[in-house]
């Protein structure tokens, strides 16, 4: 009985033993599986990073590569534009310095000087007449008639090239061909000829220039809610048509804050010679 009862008793505990060892077992199991699956779980975090992260840098680099390549296309136009400024400017000078000796030939021959400083009459009349300026001009071949046919008045010549028309008004070369483009545009509404400089900025006075010789090459009325831009274009095109060699663009006048006063007489002379053909 006291045998049974040990047995019994050892059984008991070897149960106990083996219960024990087995719940170890599935601790330990269990404790793996979950340690697998945090790795895992960890891994696949790390790797998602990892991939956006490199997702990112490629965004950055691609944000960075257009950034780049607009900078650069932006100093290329930059240094286009300044390129193509430059070459107007070789231009206009080009054509002041041979269109005032060879393409302006307004008073048969004879050359206009550069005046020092464009400046407005004080108190022009319409059509406005301009004061006598330091600027001269060779008498040239026969530059009474030239003025007589400007003014409509008889003139006279004088010492230093300068003419005296019939009212007593002495006028001299840029003056001369200033009033010519007085006379010409003094009855178009917004148009105020005063200078070479200014007066020519808002395009109106091309404008009316070309409408007052040929109506038929530009619509004056359409150009008054035009930008000065788009006037300056339709009235060069259209004097280009009558063969006026295109000297200056638009942008030579609208894109500078003093428009180049020698330039615009050499262009206007071009003009007036154009128009008398």
């Amino acid at each position: 009985m006291l045998q049974s009862m040990l047995n019994k008793r050892l059984m008991t505990e070897r149960e106990a033993e083996e219960k024990q060892a087995r719940e170890a077992k599935l601790r330990a199991e269990r404790e793996a599986r979950e340690k697998a699956l945090k790795e895992e779980r960890e891994r696949r975090e790390r790797e998602e990073r990892e991939k956006r992260e490199k997702e990112e840098n490629a965004k950055k680099e691609r944000e960075e590569k257009l950034r780049r390549d607009r900078e650069q296309r932006e100093k290329e136009r930059k240094e286009r534009e300044e390129k193509e400024k430059q070459e107007r400017e070789k231009r206009a000078a080009a054509a002041t310095d041979g269109g005032l000796k060879s393409k302006l030939d307004i008073f048969g021959g004879g050359a206009l000087k550069s005046p020092k400083a464009p400046a407005s009459p004080k108190a022009p009349a319409s059509p406005k007449t301009p004061s006598s300026s330091s600027t001269t001009a060779s008498e040239g071949s026969n530059p009474r008639a030239f003025f007589s046919q400007l003014s409509g008045e008889p003139a006279k010549t004088s010492g230093g090239g300068k003419i005296t028309l019939a009212s007593g008004k002495k006028l001299t070369g840029t003056d001369a061909l200033l009033y010519w483009a007085q006379t010409n545009t003094s009855s178009y509404p917004g148009v105020d000829i005063t200078n070479f400089t200014e007066s020519w900025k808002d395009g109106l006075g091309f404008c009316a220039l070309v409408h007052a010789h040929f109506p038929a090459e530009i619509d004056f009325n359409a150009c008054v809610s035009k930008t000065p831009f788009e006037r300056l274009e339709l009235a060069f095109d259209a004097a280009g048509r009558m063969g006026v060699p295109p000297l200056l663009d638009p942008e030579d006048i609208t894109d500078v804050k003093s428009v180049d006063a020698r330039s615009l007489i050499t262009y206007l002379g071009c003009l007036y010679k154009g128009f008398k053909r």
